[in-house]
C-alpha cells in the first residue's frame, strides 16, 4: 500500500474482483485499521505488485489479505509515528499531514507485507497418521481431526 501525493490510500494487491466485495472489505480493512474515511483509499485495477491472483476464494482473500493489509497498515502507522510525528490517536487531516511531513522527509509512503506460509510443525506422514487436517487462519495454523 502506498499514500499518494493527493491524499489517498492505495491498497496495492494482486486479488481480482469478481463480485464478490473483496475490494469492498479490503478497503474498508484499511480505512477503519488507519482511521481515515473509506472514500480515503483507492483499489487500483492494474499495478506492478505481483501476478494477478484469479481464484474465486472470497472468505479466504477477506481472512488471509485482510490480515495483510491490516498489518501493513499498522506498518504505517508505526512508521509514521516514529518518524513523522504522528500521535497515538489521530484524525484523519492528522494523518494525512504526517503523510506529508514524511514524505517530505524520506520520499515515497509505502508500507508492505508479504504472505508468508506457517512453518511446518507437523510434516504430511504424521498428519495422514495422526487423522489431523492443517487449518490457515490468517497468521495461525490449527490442528483439527476430521471424521470420514
Amino acid at each position: 500500500m502506498d499514500v499518494t501525493p493527493e491524499g489517498k490510500v492505495r491498497v496495492l494487491v494482486s486479488n481480482t474482483e469478481f463480485g464478490q466485495g473483496t475490494n469492498t472489505i479490503l478497503t474498508q480493512i484499511a480505512a477503519e485499521t488507519l482511521g481515515i474515511e473509506y472514500s480515503d483509499v483507492t483499489w487500483p485495477r492494474r499495478h506492478r505488485y505481483g501476478a494477478e491472483q484469479r481464484a474465486y476464494v472470497a472468505s479466504r482473500t477477506s481472512m488471509v489479505v485482510g490480515r495483510l493489509i491490516e498489518r501493513a497498515c499498522l506498518q504505517l502507522i508505526s512508521m509514521l509515528r516514529e518518524q513523522a510525528s504522528l500521535g497515538a490517536t489521530h484524525t484523519r487531516e492528522e494523518f494525512f499531514a504526517a503523510c506529508e511531513r514524511y514524505r517530505a522527509a524520506h520520499g515515497e509512503v509505502s508500507s508492505m507485507c508479504r504472505y508468508e506460509a506457517p512453518p511446518e510443525s507437523i510434516g504430511r506422514s504424521e498428519i495422514s497418521r495422526r487423522g489431523l487436517r492443517r487449518v490457515c487462519v490468517g497468521d495461525y495454523v490449527a490442528q483439527v481431526a476430521w471424521t470420514l
